[in-house]
């Protein structure tokens, strides 16, 4: 009942320190809550200031499993397009962790359609591949963005592309590899001996479609100049 809640609460929040005298709250709405703290008339001023301060960054108001820390800071960017007063700021929520399903639940605080998180998986599984594709952009984009290396967007929209094409976020090595359907390609990658083996059991097909496949074999590549047949006559 609300006597042994508060009991609880009340002994909880006394066994932390000597000098909590008394803590009442608001059970009801837990909007305020009272500490009276008593302190020796031989003991030296204490500076509250400070010692609230000190218990406040160790008490936890409220929290979300996933999610250790965060931090509020203004988006300039925001405020840029905009260029709106100092009335009118936009603020950005940033945490260590990730709990996209709990966050959710706070529609009313937060832009839904702007909630993002570097976690590819969890952007493919909430949001769809669409969406992981088009973080593993961003997130490598910043990568090389941090050593001030500026990479073409087609460079980067290749790569997600064929790490996300089939529908899941596969990595970008030999095991993601291992569904391609050309094995001279897996053979050229890694583990040559192992899938060499691999398509000798299984008689895999190969189509020399892949740009690995036709260098093997000394092909041109079908890509860029070699992808058409049709040639310019050469004068006599």
């Amino acid at each position: 009942n609300g006597n042994n809640a508060y009991n609880e609460r009340f002994g909880n929040v006394c066994k932390h320190a000597d000098y909590i005298h008394e803590y009442t709250a608001d059970l009801d709405n837990n909007l305020w809550c009272r500490l009276t703290m008593i302190f020796p008339a031989t003991q030296p001023r204490i500076d509250l200031e400070s010692l609230i301060r000190h218990e406040a960054s160790r008490t936890t108001i409220t929290s979300i499993v996933g999610i250790q820390n965060c931090f509020i800071s203004e988006n300039k960017e925001y405020r840029a397009k905009t260029k709106t007063d100092l009335d009118d700021t936009e603020y950005i929520l940033s945490t260590e962790g990730e709990n996209i399903n709990a966050l959710m639940t706070y529609y009313q605080v937060f832009d839904l359609c702007r909630i993002y998180t570097n976690n590819i998986h969890r952007m493919a599984q909430i949001f769809g591949i669409e969406a992981a594709n088009r973080t593993l952009i961003r997130e490598i984009n910043r990568v090389f963005g941090a050593y001030g290396i500026e990479v073409d967007y087609r460079h980067l929209s290749l790569l997600a592309d064929y790490m996300t094409y089939e529908g899941v976020y596969k990595p970008c090595n030999r095991l993601g590899l291992r569904t391609n359907a050309s094995p001279l390609q897996k053979i050229t990658f890694e583990t040559s001996t192992s899938y060499l083996k691999e398509a000798l059991l299984h008689g895999e097909h190969e189509d020399l479609k892949s740009p690995s496949s036709r260098l093997v074999i000394g092909r041109m590549v079908k890509c860029g100049t070699g992808a058409f047949d049709v040639l310019t006559k050469l004068s006599s």
